[in-house]
């Protein structure tokens, strides 16, 4: 992990894991500075999640109101640059379908050490994805998919040119035309286009059904 602050949000409904993870994180050795914030179910997660910036979410799979995947896909939909790592007490390869389809960044079990969560979270917040030891095996046998999409091969299936992905990456977060032209030193009118074109080519209406389309086929 390169970076000395992380916001973190710890969502798990028993407060003694919140509190486990808590004093984890207090006595690792890394000079890391965790500043913590919790949430005791699903609905407090989405919550917290939309209000406040978090560098990553440690999120338990099994939660009152919303459960792990249906909290991921709220978050991720308003939010789609948040990172999640799943919190789970056994492996079950369609829990873990389920919350990678979800959008989650990976998945680890809450008996681990303090030297591999924190080297999870590292690991998630610099951009890749981390499974518990021997489960990426475990689910190859069992034919859970964990790899992460092929977005050209996607982007070509859909029909969209790779400036337009990244111009739809942009607009999931929340960048207006202007800002995006600036970033890539386009023209407004240009992006308008891409816009337009991305509607056009993708079905849909308007700015929310371009992010809602690309949260379903995990083009974030």
């Amino acid at each position: 992990m390169i970076v000395n602050d992380v916001n973190i949000l710890i969502a798990d409904d028993h407060k003694m894991v919140r509190d486990g993870i808590r004093l984890m994180l207090s006595l690792q050795n890394n000079k890391i500075n965790f500043f913590i914030s919790e949430a005791a179910d699903g609905g407090e997660a989405v919550s917290l999640a939309l209000r406040k910036s978090f560098d990553i979410i440690l999120m338990d799979y099994r939660m009152p109101v919303f459960n792990g995947d249906e909290a991921i896909r709220r978050i991720l939909l308003y939010k789609p640059e948040s990172r999640i790592l799943v919190l789970s007490s056994g492996v079950n390869p369609l829990i873990v379908q389920a919350v990678v389809k979800s959008g989650a960044k990976g998945f680890i079990l809450k008996d681990v050490g303090t030297d591999e969560l924190v080297y999870a979270i590292g690991t998630v917040i610099n951009g890749g994805t981390y499974y518990s030891a021997g489960l990426e095996e475990d689910l190859s046998v069992a034919g859970t998919e964990v790899r992460p999409v092929d977005i050209k091969s996607k982007c070509k299936q859909l029909g969209i040119s790779m400036r337009e992905l990244e111009i739809l990456k942009y607009i999931s977060n929340e960048y207006t035309n202007d800002e995006i032209a600036s970033k890539l030193d386009i023209s407004k009118r240009t992006v308008d286009t891409h816009r337009q074109n991305l509607m056009n080519k993708l079905k849909v209406k308007n700015t929310a059904g371009l992010v809602k389309f690309a949260f379903a086929n995990n083009l974030l």
